[in-house]
């Protein structure tokens, strides 16, 4: 969650509109928040969570009612439903929006003094106003034949009203914003009013002036060539001023084009610019000269050539453009993003477009990390059963063998004990970029957990060949790893392999062919390979086990019972699971699993901190790690994936915790016993 609330922190930083952006579980409880004060904090009473909870659908945007804060600002807060991987409802993403933050842009469109405008929910509460003197934030706009009223009803996208509105007559526009691509649940109304007598203002002043005009001209004909001479200046002076209003608009929009930090250009009809800002310059590296006049066709990546002219037909059919992204080509052969907003007027196309390459690379950024192994790179858990699940699926319909390594470091415990995690991680991203280089491109090695590695061989032409690249992987770790300062370190690996169809035709009968030859090569010597054909029934049994011996005794009473109780409820769920018990009754042994893990746990930091135990702290970060990683075993073992499998990863991580950190505290507990 710290990785997501920096990657929510710099989208929210990005959008001066967004107050916060959060992530809510499937009970109200905030997960992530930029803002930091809300997290942890229940919001099931927000309307903004109650209705994708009640009608959870992925692809609706739900617009909440406004409301104020607690700092008294009034907020619209987006969301969208969170769908777990079981098809039910499991949180929602949202985004508050501060009312406040569109001012800059509400006063941007009064062209008027007498204009204004204001921006109201879908449900009738009128939550910004500019200015706001009109009718007050929060008011209902929904009472009967209200103008809102009559443009709901009417179903148009756009209504004009004339009519008495807050005292005085008016002409109003409502348009009602709900896009049909983003499925929003409700609607957002724009409305823009003046006053009638301000409309008419002019009109009449022009009308008495002329008519004026026209009455002095008859009366004082007589006059003709004075009076002519005069009305002739009198032309010229206005003619002046209006050529001064044109040449004033133009510098304006010269000076707009100048310091608008977003790429605007007018293109015509034909696909060329006609003008352009300088910001595309800076962007492209092309000069103004080179790009005005050329037709912009020319600079788009080949692949997205028939996507833009799509969008080019609908534009000149008057459809306006939002959200459009394509590639263009730099001048050093490059190409970067661009988003495109544009409409068509009066045979001009008015674009405004901005780079959006870092936010491209973030999302390839966030994809990438969702299924791999931040340490390694590799490919994690969630991938590794996909591609698995792929491999069957292959060998199944092309009668192919494949061969499944389940790898366990040798000595990597040793490495992390003497030099320190720092060396311990240099040692698993050198062993990961070693597995790698020894295999072929359509293999896969990803990380488990841990210092575990599996590895799938696709399309073997026998099973020997499984043994032959198990060979070639301990001959790739043997060399010195360097960790630090010149310092070497060495691992090997007990690797256990596992043959489809020969042990298993499916996930879970394979996983634990290859893991309990492994468990048995450890067993023999380690730093060696073993296939699952090689081991009996009695042997693979016996890889289920937490601990049968004194080397995982810890010798305090209190940790070595509840060892036990552990090691009971995992042997109870192993059992269910291979006798295929109801699905629900398997649910129901984890939970248990899961609750006498984390007492268990507890015990042990409360002893910890009676005994002032100096490794507290690492201790704690194991038992973190192994809570933070227990629903997504669950997650497996309800769906049905690999179920085996995943419990035996729950005995792996409590064999290594005994032997790497409860072993130690045992002894110290039983030092300071003998001390006091």
């Amino acid at each position: 969650m710290s990785v997501a609330y920096e990657h929510l922190k710099s989208l929210s930083d990005a959008m001066p509109n967004v107050h916060s952006i959060g992530i809510l579980d499937a009970d109200g409880n905030v997960l992530t928040s930029t803002r930091k004060a809300v997290i942890g904090k229940n919001f099931a009473y927000r309307e903004y969570f109650q209705a994708p909870q009640k009608n959870p659908d992925p692809d609706t945007l739900y617009i909440s009612s406004p409301f104020q804060s607690v700092l008294g600002l009034w907020t619209l807060t987006l969301s969208r439903a969170v769908i777990g991987p079981d098809g039910k409802f499991a949180g929602v993403v949202t985004a508050s929006l501060a009312a406040q933050e569109f001012n800059v842009l509400m006063q941007a469109i009064r062209y008027s003094p007498d204009l204004w405008s204001a921006v109201i929910h879908g449900d009738g509460t009128l939550f910004l106003s500019s200015p706001d003197h009109k009718e007050p934030i929060g008011m209902n706009m929904a009472t009967p034949d209200s103008f809102f009223s009559r443009h709901i009803k009417s179903n148009r996208e756009v209504s004009i009203f004339t009519g008495y509105a807050a005292g005085e007559e008016q002409m109003v526009v409502l348009r009602t914003i709900q896009p049909a691509k983003f499925h929003m649940d409700k609607p957002i109304i724009f409305k823009v009013a003046r006053e009638i007598d301000a409309i008419y203002a002019e009109w009449e002043k022009n009308t008495l002036r002329h008519s004026s005009l026209y009455i002095l001209l008859v009366l004082v004909g007589a006059g003709g060539l004075f009076f002519s001479q005069k009305k002739r200046r009198f032309v010229e002076r206005e003619t002046s001023k209006a050529e001064a209003l044109v040449r004033a608009a133009r510098r304006e929009l010269e000076t707009f084009f100048d310091v608008s930090p977003d790429l605007l250009c007018m293109v015509d009809l034909d696909g060329h610019f006609r003008k352009i800002s300088p910001s595309w310059t800076k962007l492209l590296g092309y000069s103004l000269k080179e790009l005005e006049g050329s037709a912009f066709m020319d600079y788009v990546h080949p692949t997205d050539v028939a996507a833009t002219k799509a969008i080019w037909l609908k534009q000149l059919n008057g459809e306006a453009v939002a959200g459009f992204t394509n590639r263009y080509r730099r001048q050093d052969g490059a190409y970067c993003f661009i988003e495109w907003c544009s409409v068509c007027r009066e045979n001009t196309i008015y674009a405004v477009a901005r780079d959006v390459g870092e936010r491209k690379e973030a999302e390839l950024k966030l994809r990438f990390m969702a299924y791999h192994d931040g340490l390694t790179g590799l490919p994690n858990r969630q991938l590794f059963f996909d591609r698995l699940a792929r491999s069957i699926s292959n060998a199944k319909r092309n009668k192919k063998q494949f061969g499944l390594l389940f790898i366990d470091l040798d000595g990597f415990k040793q490495v992390n004990d003497r030099y320190g995690h720092e060396a311990g991680d240099i040692t698993l991203q050198t062993v990961a970029d070693r597995f790698v280089s020894s295999l072929r491109e359509n293999d896969t090695v990803a990380r488990m957990a841990g210092d575990e590695f599996v590895v799938i061989l696709n399309d073997l032409g026998n099973a020997h060949e499984a043994g032959y690249v198990a060979r070639k992987l301990l001959d790739a770790i043997a060399p010195a790893i360097v960790i630090a300062d010149g310092m070497e370190c060495h691992v090997g690996a007990s690797i256990g392999i596992g043959i489809f169809p020969d042990n298993g035709t499916e996930m879970d009968t394979l996983l634990v062919a290859a893991d309990a030859a492994m468990y048995q090569c450890k067993k023999n010597g380690k730093n060696n390979y073993m296939f699952s054909g090689d081991i009996s029934s009695a042997e693979t049994n016996e890889a289920d086990l937490i601990f049968s011996d004194e080397l995982h005794k810890v010798g305090v009473q209190e940790i070595d019972e509840q060892h036990q109780v552990i090691v009971n409820a995992l042997s109870n769920l192993s059992a269910a699971i291979k006798n295929n018990i109801d699905e629900k009754e398997i649910t129901l042994l984890f939970d248990e699993l899961g609750r006498l893990i984390s007492s268990h746990f507890l015990s042990e930091e409360n002893l910890m901190k009676r005994y002032a135990y100096p490794g507290l702290e690492s201790h704690k970060a194991e038992h973190e790690y192994f809570l933070a990683e227990i629903p997504n075993v669950k997650m497996k073992v309800s769906k049905g994936f690999g179920e085996l499998f995943m419990v035996r990863l729950i005995r792996h991580y409590l064999m290594h915790h005994i032997l790497k950190e409860d072993k130690q505290l045992g002894e110290f507990i039983r030092q300071n016993d003998i001390k006091g």
